[in-house]
């Protein structure tokens, strides 16, 4: 981890040398540091494209990872193909 990203986040909580990564995640996210349509893109991106290449229709992954985000099949397409998020 860069020095100043370890700095920055141990002024969040004292503790936070000694938490894991998912609490430390959790701490970000708590405190609305983590831009939540970005992380849903980025999810939906890979995940479409890990079921691509196991042969799932492109159309079909998509629908699918709408299912996991519990969104709309336009969501996602709309996640996948602009590419500003």
């Amino acid at each position: 981890m860069i020095p100043q990203t370890r700095t920055l986040i141990a002024s969040l909580d004292p503790l936070a040398e000694q938490m894991s990564g998912i609490q430390t995640l959790d701490l970000l996210a708590k405190r609305g540091l983590i831009d939540r349509r970005a992380a849903e893109a980025l999810f939906a991106r890979n995940e479409v494209e890990r079921l691509a290449r196991k042969g799932r229709p492109r159309c079909l992954a998509m629908v699918q990872v709408a299912e996991m985000l519990c969104c709309s099949y336009q969501k996602v397409r709309n996640l996948i193909y602009n590419k500003e998020i």
